[in-house]
């Protein structure tokens, strides 16, 4: 939905403050060298160093810093006894009338104001269970239209990578071959595709099969099961000129951006295509870039096209194939709940959000505006040896053993709905029609789409920002010192010094 990432953003949030507050210490002094830090294990005395800000008996500001990834280190630093958390950053400020120093920060550590405020106060509440907003015994439907011959404008010996064919302007791309049924299709009837990627959807004689999706980062086989209809064929028939369509989308999810070699990043069917126990990859193939329906004005679509959407049948009778939803949104419900809750609160610009929960994978369009992608999936439910509140940013990052959250729930469920993407009616006008388009990938009860409001805002943080200094340099200067502190001193801090020297701070009070 758009809401800050609890807890990490409240942690980052502690060490921007610190930064900011002592940025005359940083831009103040030279940039300092490293000084080994003597620790009680021999190991660890190359682990351990320290940048200092400032001079000893003076006020200095230093960041003590340790490199081993898999254990904390204890030292003692102006007289103060530290334990660095493992591959962390510790923060440490002293003051000229000062005894010892203070710790004011760790990476690796969530201070106690951070712990007790591990989830978003932000909440939402269904707006559309009262006022109806959006008219869910109206829904239509219609499935993906395939690609056929003549507009498919792509010809080629062998399936060809996908990226390089889509451009990065679609997700999707099309794979067509007709081919004789092998009588082996009675005792084998599978298709299979070697080294494909990311998701693939397979159509047997425009009739849609099955579906299958690999991993993120590598390619995968995927097997699919040939239609009873077409393995029968095969075994009772003579005729030995009898063709199969076969159709395959696939789908890319997302492209790499941390990996080596990334201009090698391929997707597609790369692979061999196996039908029945034969190598059909060579052959003659047809393919289309894009999805119908992607790109399309919904609005233009003929009305017979779409078709009315009984709930009553079971999702299990639906099947999983690609499905267009078209939903229309009770304008006037909603500007009567606007009305009522601004009788009730000062809020004068309701949050809108599309609560998917009932839905599986897809995208979301309102009046032609796009709104996202959704995959509800649910975190991994709570393991027995780890609380699934703790959060400990020590070692390597890794998602799943840094910070488990919301063990076993809805990973998204709300997308945001901008207000300004609804059409409102001006006067004189009686209604106005606003239209949620869903394409769901899967399967899924498009009559529980409802919509909801944020109804919470989070707390009031004090920052020191400039006064006076532009936004974007306060970017880059927040930017810069972080960039510092992880590791990147040298010429940075020369320049993000030069930066802060030409501004004065002030704390002021910001709304996050």
């Amino acid at each position: 939905y758009g809401l800050e990432n609890w807890p990490k953003y409240l942690h980052l949030a502690e060490l921007h403050k610190h930064l900011l507050d002592n940025a005359h210490m940083i831009t103040g002094n030279p940039v300092p060298v490293a000084q080994r830090l003597v620790s009680g294990t021999i190991n660890n005395n190359d682990k351990a160093m320290a940048h200092i800000y400032g001079k000893p008996g003076s006020e200095y500001l230093a960041f003590l810093v340790n490199t081993n990834p898999k254990s904390d280190i204890d030292v003692v630093f102006d007289g103060l006894p530290i334990k660095l958390g493992r591959w962390s950053v510790t923060l440490v400020h002293r003051l000229s009338n000062m005894v010892l120093p203070t710790i004011l920060y760790n990476t690796a550590a969530l201070s106690k104001p951070v712990q007790h405020a591990q989830r978003h106060p932000a909440g939402f509440e269904s707006i559309s269970e009262s006022q109806n907003v959006l008219r869910s015994q109206e829904v239509l439907w219609r499935t993906v239209e395939l690609p056929q011959p003549p507009a498919m404008s792509i010809e080629a010996d062998r399936p060809l990578e996908q990226i390089n064919l889509t451009d990065d302007a679609s997700d999707y791309l099309w794979y067509r071959t007709a081919v004789r049924v092998p009588e082996s299709c009675a005792k084998m009837p599978t298709l299979v595709l070697e080294d494909a990627g990311d998701v693939a959807f397979v159509y047997f004689n425009d009739q849609f099969t099955q579906w299958r999706y690999g991993q993120h980062d590598r390619l995968a086989n995927f097997t699919f099961d040939v239609p009873e209809s077409v393995a029968v064929r095969a075994a009772g028939s003579h005729d030995k000129d009898m063709v199969v369509t076969i159709s395959v989308l696939s789908q890319t999810m997302g492209m790499a951006h941390n990996q080596a070699n990334m201009e090698a990043y391929s997707r597609g069917l790369l692979g061999r295509v196996v039908f029945c126990g034969k190598d059909i990859t060579k052959g003659k193939w047809l393919m289309e870039p894009g999805l119908e329906g992607v790109d399309l004005d919904h609005a233009a679509v003929e009305r017979s096209l779409w078709q009315p959407y009984n709930p009553q049948i079971s999702i299990s009778e639906r099947g999983s194939q690609l499905r267009w939803y078209a939903i229309e949104l009770d304008t006037q419900a909603l500007l009567t709940n606007e009305a009522a809750l601004a009788t009730r609160d000062s809020d004068d610009h309701p949050r809108y959000a599309i609560d998917m929960s009932s839905m599986t994978k897809g995208q979301l369009w309102i009046n032609g505006q796009h709104l996202g992608r959704y995959w509800i999936r649910h975190a991994p439910p709570k393991r027995s040896h780890l609380a699934c509140q703790l959060c400990n940013y020590g070692g390597w990052f890794w998602p799943d053993r840094v910070c488990r959250q919301k063990c076993g729930e809805i990973s998204q469920q709300y997308y945001h709905l901008p207000r300004s993407y609804l059409r409102m009616p001006r006067q004189g006008q009686v209604s106005v029609r606003n239209t949620l388009y869903v394409f769901e990938e899967l399967t899924g009860e498009p009559e529980k789409i409802s919509v909801a409001r944020r109804v919470s805002l989070p707390p009031v943080y004090e920052k020191p920002v400039q006064r006076g200094r532009p936004a974007l340099w306060t970017a880059i200067t927040r930017v810069c010192l972080v960039a510092a502190v992880f590791g990147v001193f040298g010429t940075l801090v020369v320049a993000v010094r030069g930066w802060l020297e030409r501004w004065e701070y002030a704390p002021i009070r910001l709304r996050d």
